[in-house]
């Protein structure tokens, strides 16, 4: 199991407004980010927007991992932007 820096933990959690200070692999981070994204998908997809233009992830990427049908999971977008 990878371990992640506390401090990129901290920033995140800061920068996401999500704890996520026990999370200690980064498999456990990606999951934790995934359920977050699923949840931003599903009930805040402005705020969604927000974070993945904030880490300059291109609205054209974006648009065409939404639009693959079964593919608009935070899983999917964690996979490669992660």
């Amino acid at each position: 199991m990878e371990k992640i820096e506390p401090t990129i933990i901290d920033e995140l959690s800061q920068s996401l407004e999500i704890d996520l200070r026990e999370k200690k692999s980064i498999e456990e981070l990606k999951l934790a980010l995934s359920v977050y994204i699923n949840h931003l998908i599903i009930n805040d997809l402005n705020k969604l927007m927000q974070i993945l233009y904030r880490v300059d992830v291109s609205e054209k990427n974006i648009k065409n991992k939404s639009s693959k049908p079964g593919k608009r999971s935070g899983k999917h977008y964690c996979r490669n932007d992660c």
